[in-house]
């Protein structure tokens, strides 16, 4: 599968409606451009680089694996929350960190990314093929009698 490019639409899909305009409105000194597109390219620049630590070639600049979409797009929202002088939520808390610790295990070795910048089998992930039709059977009406 090919590298994505995060877009704006994606952060929709993480973001309520008042919340954007919130992030796109407050905490603007006179002349800021709409934070969002600069915090996107933030985020996807530091996925790559956990990407890229994990020993993967990366893709064309701003694009990211489509397997690292979503922790993407939390540490987005965490970020363009902090923007606010407001308490960020513990949920999202929590999402921005099961979003590093998902990157850290990729840039490890832990979580493997299974397309490289190319579509193609990255190095380290396999495939496999799971047969449900064998000649053994590992429960049998016998074995399960008294049960």
């Amino acid at each position: 599968m090919a590298w994505i490019t995060p877009s704006a639409d994606d952060v929709k899909t993480r973001l309520t409606g008042a919340e954007l305009v919130a992030f796109r409105t407050v905490a603007l000194a006179s002349g800021q451009a709409d934070p969002i597109t600069q915090i996107m390219l933030d985020c996807a620049n530091e996925v790559r680089g956990y990407v890229a630590a994990g020993g993967y070639a990366l893709g064309s600049a701003g694009t990211i694996p489509p397997q690292t979409l979503a922790p993407a797009l939390a540490i987005m929202a965490y970020r363009l929350a902090t923007r606010l002088p407001l308490k960020v939520s513990e949920d999202r808390r929590n999402q921005y960190e099961d979003a590093i610790a998902y990157l850290r295990d990729v840039a490890a070795g832990r979580s493997l990314i299974e397309t490289d910048a190319s579509g193609e089998m990255a190095p380290g992930a396999t495939s496999s093929v799971i047969s449900s039709r064998g000649s053994t059977r590992a429960v049998t009406s016998t074995g399960m009698r008294g049960l």
